[in-house]
């Protein structure tokens, strides 16, 4: 997986940095360098896996959520319609019931003007 770096030879060592302290760093590491390297591959892409995972969750969420909303919206207008029925059906049946009292109330004049009148009558009728 790593590639082995180049031989002490190689390197110039005229500098500051003493690459060939790094080299033998490098040889004596290097086993541990590649396991932790392949070790953050391994977490990366568990990382990257969980991350979609996440996302797909959170994308059915987010569906399931806008599916709610869509049905709360749907029964808060059929109650709003069924309020307004109601409403307008009480507005009917109270002017139904006024009529009706009015109806009865001319009704009861009607008949109580005929029992006067036929009071009247038989009053002039005694008299007579």
């Amino acid at each position: 997986m790593s590639v082995l770096p180049p031989s002490p030879d190689f390197l110039n060592s005229g500098e500051d940095i003493k690459y060939n302290v790094l080299h033998s760093i490098f040889c004596e590491c290097g086993q541990k360098i590649a396991n932790n390297q392949s070790e953050m591959q391994r977490l990366k892409d568990q990382l990257r896996q969980d991350y979609i995972v996440c996302r797909i969750d959170y994308i059915n969420l987010q569906h399931k959520l806008d599916d709610h909303d869509q049905k709360f919206k749907v029964v808060c207008v059929a109650m709003s319609g069924m309020m307004v029925g109601m409403l307008v059906l009480l507005v009917v049946v109270l002017n139904f019931i006024v009529k009706l009292r009015r109806w009865v109330d001319l009704k009861k004049w009607w008949l109580q003007s005929i029992l006067d009148a036929c009071s009247s009558v038989i009053a002039w009728v005694d008299e007579i």
